[in-house]
């Protein structure tokens, strides 16, 4: 059985967009490249001694990104191992970065500097003008044609901005909870964002404006995850609850009720039936969602799960949790198969 430990920062771990590969910091200034469908470590990117504060995948999945606690942003070619480029700008810590559409654009901000947008074109990465904003940015997005940058600030607001014109459109007031919950829809038209009126609003990117209020809870909303059709929206609550809403008609459809505390993390399936959850204390679920139906409980001894991802085929869930282990389940049999670990590479 592998296992992963000792990682310097499990938050950081970061799923390709096809599910099959998990990129996560490693004690050894490297950052390792899992196999997942393998349970093995394929690459080993050769970094700095120094903290990786985030990683986001390329859309292709061929290439990563990395920005680090002194402000620099490195890219990697997975395949080769190699930085294929050094991004120089950044004064402090890089707090949030987002790949554009067809990766020809990087947006990323820092805990001291405006954000900034670098486009790629024939004489390689150039940075453009800066988006101004008088707070730490927590979370980036770009709108599907990469004509709007969405940027949820740490004190509460969502801003909307031009890429083209450097215009800031829009400016709206976020929720008392953790604004980085603000989520992209998978086609990049529509972002989910907790609201102070005790709903979530659901953001036209390419109109700027408002164009659903789904009516909620006076909780705190802890995590959201768009379904991979766009269509409706899972919201995981403070009390255990989760809820999915069709967004066209505002109304919650499902109600999920068996976690007894806060849910910590999700990821829908291929497909859309199936749903992936977790609260504290170990308590990992599976769910056919039009049924209502829990279908495998995992009990283990993970600590909070801080990402997950169902792959592909639906039949494994990765899962990392905050004591640095990322385990591999059958969802099926709901068996762990395996737990990775850094320093087993076979």
């Amino acid at each position: 059985m592998l296992t992963i430990h000792e990682v310097t920062d499990v938050d950081v771990v970061a799923i390709s967009p096809d599910g099959t590969r998990l990129a996560c910091p490693s004690p050894r200034t490297s950052i390792d490249i899992w196999d997942l469908p393998q349970a093995s470590c394929s690459h080993s990117l050769q970094t700095r001694d120094l903290h990786v504060s985030i990683m986001c995948w390329r859309p292709d999945g061929k290439a990563l990104a990395t920005g680090w606690e002194d402000g620099l942003i490195e890219v990697w070619d997975v395949e080769s191992e190699r930085c294929i480029r050094s991004l120089e700008e950044h004064a402090g810590e890089v707090t949030s970065m987002s790949w554009g559409p067809g990766g020809k654009m990087l947006a990323s901000s820092s805990a001291d500097s405006p954000i900034r947008i670098w486009s790629l074109n024939d004489d390689g990465w150039l940075s453009g003008n800066d988006r101004g904003s008088l707070t730490e940015v927590q979370a980036l997005n770009f709108a599907s044609d990469g004509k709007l940058l969405a940027a949820a600030t740490a004190n509460r607001m969502i801003q909307i901005w031009s890429t083209e014109t450097d215009v800031c459109l829009l400016t709206h007031p976020g929720h008392h909870s953790a604004i980085r919950g603000a989520v992209l829809a998978p086609d990049g038209t529509r972002l989910a964002c907790p609201s102070p009126r005790t709903s979530i609003d659901i953001w036209d990117l390419p109109q700027a404006s408002c164009s659903h209020s789904l009516q909620t809870r006076d909780l705190q909303v802890s995590i959201m995850c768009w379904r991979p059709d766009g269509k409706a929206l899972a919201t995981g609550w403070e009390d255990g609850l989760i809820e999915v809403w069709d967004v066209e008609s505002e109304r919650c459809i499902r109600s999920l009720e068996e976690h007894a505390g806060e849910v910590t993390s999700m990821s829908w399936g291929p497909g859309g039936k199936m749903l992936a959850s977790s609260s504290p204390l170990g308590d990992v679920r599976v769910w056919e969602v039009d049924r209502e139906v829990c279908l495998h409980a995992f009990r283990s001894r993970l600590q909070v799960v801080s990402c997950m991802k169902l792959d592909p085929s639906k039949k494994m869930l990765a899962a990392g949790s905050s004591d640095g282990v990322v385990s591999l389940w059958d969802v099926e049999s709901g068996d762990c198969t395996r737990r990775l670990h850094n320093d087993e590479k076979e």
